[in-house]
């Protein structure tokens, strides 16, 4: 868990209106929050020290998609946690790297458990 305490999550997201209304709603859910707008930049966010509690990221991304992302955080990041959280079925996204898979549109109620349920059980 991150130094204040507060779950920190970095949510990976490419369509910017979905990104700020994800951002806005864990915000207000009591988590602390950063963003990258794709795989590469959220190595970068990483890669800067940020400590994380979970990623949540999209499938499709352009640059560096989430299955990437989750291939590159399996050797950089081995025990970090990540959900991804598509418009479409995926049925990859949950195998790979034994991450779960949410699919869009869900509550913000679900999507708060899910992510609480994914952090306790890693």
């Amino acid at each position: 868990m991150s130094d204040s305490g507060r779950r920190t999550l970095l949510v990976v997201e490419d369509e910017p209106l979905v990104r700020m209304l994800t951002t806005f709603l864990l915000r207000e859910s009591g988590f602390n929050v950063l963003e990258a707008g794709n795989g590469g930049e959220a190595l970068e966010v990483l890669a800067n020290g940020q400590q994380v509690d979970l990623v949540l990221t999209d499938v499709r991304m352009p640059v560096m998609d989430g299955r990437e992302l989750s291939l590159r955080l399996g050797s950089s990041h081995p025990g970090l946690p990540i959900l991804f959280l598509s418009g479409e079925t995926d049925p990859d996204g949950e195998a790979l790297r034994g991450a779960r898979s949410l699919k869009n549109p869900l509550t913000p109620q679900e999507l708060v458990a899910a992510i609480n349920e994914v952090i306790d059980s890693s």
